[in-house]
């Protein structure tokens, strides 16, 4: 299965799925890039390898769960339908009646993300009732448990009573569910990897910022460093945990991956080894907390850290004592805290 999560805020209606995959195939690494082990899962393997975020048309987007072939082959329709200016309702029909008819054991569950003349418009769809195409607020799909599937929402609806500027909401959301699999052995749930996501708006569809992630000890150090962006609809992950760069694309993506490598692969060496990430994400791996910075200023320096790579996968990275207190603060004993995570955002300014 897998978890995709999308809600409405502001003008912008917003995505995240993780980029776990499930079959016989045996897993091309041992680890995801976020030091989840691949494991054997019900007598198939599960390892991160699949963006199940899909763009529709210029101000649509969709993810989904379940089985990933004939979810592929209604979003192909979806998608033609789409690009054609159908609505959604007329498009979904039409892509279901083509596709179908579903099956309990092969179910298929999507989300549909949607800017038009009324605003932002989220819809959940089931292949068990493939006649009924809800608005929802908030959804949920795929395999999560009960106990975070309530925290996100929880904590979903915590961060939507604040004055959180539209593009900065998608960044902490998709860092906050990043961590179930971080504290949870989320790849036994068939969940796993980086998690990802896109928003809606009437600019239209604009993928998360550049991500960097740090995953850290009580002690610091030693740290796990992940890298995260997205061009033309394919998401690169670049992690010190395999050493390697990854690039995962949707099954439904047109685009010819010869093409696309022969466009960004030299960007791509040469933005991983940079600086020039918006959003910085810290998450203890021993506690419950969250620090994410946001940088002003791609091409200063902050007053918050500073990285050095080092190649190989090895880096140097040099904390200010604001930081490392912020990275150490601990949950309250009290249970005061509204949630059982402790989350911090921090405006990194230039110092020069």
């Amino acid at each position: 299965m897998t978890y995709c999560l999308g809600w409405k805020y502001g003008g912008s209606v917003y995505l995240i799925a993780d980029s776990a995959a499930t079959g016989f195939a045996h897993p091309h690494a041992a680890r995801s890039s976020f030091d989840e082990l691949h494991d054997s899962v019900r007598g198939e393997f599960v390892q991160e390898s699949l963006l199940k975020l899909v763009r529709l048309s210029d101000k649509r987007a969709a993810t989904y769960s379940g089985d990933v072939a004939i979810a592929t082959d209604l979003l192909s329709i979806l998608k033609q339908r789409c690009e054609y200016g159908d609505s959604i309702q007329i498009a979904l029909t039409s892509a279901a009646a083509s596709v179908g008819p579903f099956t309990s054991e092969r179910p298929v569950s999507l989300l549909i993300a949607e800017h038009g003349e009324q605003g932002p418009s989220l819809k959940l769809w089931h292949s068990v009732q493939p006649g009924d195409i809800s608005e929802v607020a908030i959804g949920e799909i795929g395999s999560l448990q009960t106990y975070h599937s309530d925290f996100a929402k929880t904590a979903l609806s915590l961060l939507c009573r604040g004055n959180i500027e539209e593009r900065r909401l998608l960044p902490i959301v998709s860092a906050v569910v990043q961590t179930y699999g971080v504290h949870d052995n989320l790849i036994q749930q068939n969940i796993g990897g980086l998690i990802f996501g896109l928003q809606v708006c009437s600019e239209g569809v604009v993928w998360q910022e550049d991500t960097n992630y740090f995953l850290y000890p009580d002690t610091i150090s030693p740290l796990t460093y992940v890298s995260a962006f997205a061009r033309d609809d394919v998401v690169v992950v670049n992690s010190s945990v395999t050493n390697a760069t990854s690039c995962f694309s949707n099954s439904v993506n047109t685009v010819e991956i010869s093409e696309w490598f022969g466009k960004w692969d030299g960007y791509i060496q040469s933005h991983i080894n940079s600086n020039n990430y918006r959003y910085w994400v810290f998450i203890s791996s021993a506690r419950k907390v969250i620090t994410i910075v946001r940088l002003e200023d791609l091409t200063a320096d902050n007053q918050y850290f500073s990285l050095t790579f080092q190649g190989n996968g090895k880096f140097d990275l040099g904390i200010s004592p604001t930081l490392r207190d912020a990275l150490l603060a601990p949950i309250d004993p009290q249970g005061h805290d509204a949630i059982p995570f402790r989350l911090k955002f921090l405006n990194g300014k230039p110092t020069r």
